[in-house]
């Protein structure tokens, strides 16, 4: 059954391999929800409203040196083919001209005058990871409360390989002031 809310999933990304993968399989799998997938690649500047990277000693390395502000680990490639695959369904946007995006606020205005009104708006991390019937179960609990008008849900951190932490309190789940 189609669920009658639209989503507009959106993500950032610059060198996004591995992970964009599994994002390809997770909406190879989303049936019975109409969505949308609006991907925005490449770098971005650590100005405005991530000038804090800046400060924490972020730096965009040898960009003089580059012949490209797009992905170099083979996203810009895969992302280009799963256009192909998905046809409509994604949208890709990449920064205009040679220069990176003027910070992350600037990638996600992109796409923002292409939304309509009424439609679940949803951030898709890269490396984070949903499954199908999580996503049906959140499109209605929306149908059904349409007075809710956002969502936040605590994730399972991973600082390596090997460990994991879902506690509240820890990085991604600071609910203070995330």
């Amino acid at each position: 059954m189609l669920t009658q809310m639209k989503i507009e999933f959106f993500t950032i990304v610059y060198n996004g391999q591995p992970w964009i993968r599994g994002q390809a399989e997770f909406f190879r799998r989303l049936e019975g929800v109409d969505w949308r997938w609006h991907v925005v690649e490449g770098l971005a500047e650590h100005v405005k409203d991530t000038a804090w990277c800046k400060e924490a000693g972020g730096r965009i390395s040898d960009f003089e040196n580059r012949n490209s502000n797009l992905s170099t680990d083979g996203t810009r490639e895969f992302l280009d083919e799963l256009k192909k695959e998905f046809g409509d369904k994604i949208l890709l946007y990449r920064p205009p001209g040679a220069e990176p995006w003027p910070g992350k606020k600037a990638m996600i205005d992109c796409f923002l005058p292409q939304l309509e009104d009424g439609y679940l708006l949803w951030q898709l991390d890269v490396d984070e990871f949903w499954k199908p019937d999580q996503v049906r179960q959140i499109v209605a609990e929306f149908e059904q409360r349409p007075e809710l008008t956002a969502g936040w849900f605590d994730c399972d951190y991973f600082f390596g390989w090997d460990r994991c932490s879902s506690r509240p309190g820890v990085f991604g789940n600071f609910r203070e002031f995330e």
